[in-house]
C-alpha cells in the first residue's frame, strides 16, 4: 500500500516521478533533532557544540563603545539599599496603595 502510494508521486509540471525519500529523511532528522533538544543530553550538546560552532562561524566581533555592563551581588545591594523596617515602608507596597 505505502509502496504503491509513494511510487505514484509525480511532478506537476513534467510528469516525472518524484521520490519523497529526501523529504521524509529531512522530516525525520528534524523531528529527531527537536526531540533530542528537550533532553539534558541534547541541551548539553547544543550549548557545547552548537554555540561554539555558531560563534566560530560568526567570528570575533568587538563590543560597541557605548555599552556598560553592571553587575550587583546581593550583599552589595543590601549595603546600598537598606531593607524596609516593615512591609508598609516598602516602595512597591507604598506606591501600589497610594
Amino acid at each position: 500500500m505505502v509502496q504503491r502510494f509513494v511510487s505514484d508521486w509525480k511532478a506537476r509540471d513534467t510528469g516525472h516521478r518524484v521520490w519523497p525519500w529526501p523529504f521524509l529523511g529531512a522530516v525525520m532528522v528534524g523531528l529527531g533533532s527537536g526531540l533530542l533538544s528537550v533532553t539534558p543530553i541534547g541541551q548539553h550538546l547544543e550549548q557545547q557544540v552548537g554555540l561554539s560552532a555558531l560563534f566560530s562561524l560568526r567570528g570575533k566581533i568587538d563590543p560597541p563603545q557605548e555599552v556598560v555592563v553592571i553587575a550587583m551581588r546581593r550583599d552589595h545591594r543590601r549595603a546600598l539599599v537598606p531593607a524596609p523596617a516593615t512591609l508598609s515602608d516598602s516602595p512597591v507596597r507604598g506606591s501600589a496603595g497610594g
